[in-house]
């Protein structure tokens, strides 16, 4: 691709309170860039650096691994590297519903913050911006679902495969719980174990990128 066909520009979100039906506050972000005008930019986690292109395909980079196995550093190094806008589930979960959401709803609030994510990170392939999918991917169903969608906007899907032992992923889940500040949800060690069973491992037909964390 020729450099004039290219604009790479950088923005920053600023959160800004606006009222909503009844008078509720609905907060959202306003973005700002340099070599464009402002626009609303309704999303949480969503940063990063991204190329927007007159011609060209965009591309997904998907995120699949279990927890604990650097999926969100991972997300951080390809949206800096690819210039793409990074889609970390846990961050918009974190941001709406705090670190530790009931168990009894979390499902429901999972749901809601993936139906808002696909609204946006679908419209931003549909305008050729590359993202990254931090999402984790457990199931197949799920991986040939996300594929197949970004297929069918004229994008990409590249898929990466994250590992580690189980004990290095339960340390970085401990350490991540022990800080506030991580934008993360809270993962006890018995939901470490049972989550297990929903994890299905990637097939010979998928082709992947491996990454050792």
């Amino acid at each position: 691709m020729r450099e004039e066909e290219a604009a790479v520009v950088t923005f920053r979100f600023v959160p800004e309170m606006v009222r909503g039906r009844g008078g509720r506050a609905v907060a959202f972000y306003r973005l700002k860039s340099s070599g464009m005008r402002q626009m609303p930019f309704a999303s949480f986690g969503c940063q990063g650096r991204f190329a927007a292109m007159q011609n060209g395909t965009a591309t997904a980079f998907l995120i699949h691994g279990y927890l604990g196995a650097g999926k969100t550093t991972l997300a951080c190094r390809l949206e800096t590297e690819k210039q793409a806008i990074r889609f970390t589930h846990d961050e918009w979960m974190h941001s709406l519903y705090g670190d530790d959401p009931p168990a009894a709803i979390f499902q429901d609030y999972a749901q809601r913050v993936s139906s808002v994510m696909e609204a946006t990170w679908t419209r931003c392939v549909t305008l050729k911006t590359n993202v990254v999918l931090d999402f984790g991917f457990w199931s197949r169903r799920e991986r040939d679902r996300v594929r197949g969608m970004v297929a069918s906007l004229g994008g990409e899907a590249i898929l990466y495969h994250l590992s580690c032992p189980d004990d290095v992923a339960r340390e970085r889940i401990e350490k991540r719980n022990d800080r506030l500040e991580a934008r993360s949800l809270y993962i006890s060690s018995s939901t470490f174990e049972l989550l297990k069973a929903r994890f299905e491992p990637l097939e010979p037909d998928e082709e992947y990128i491996a990454v050792q964390a």
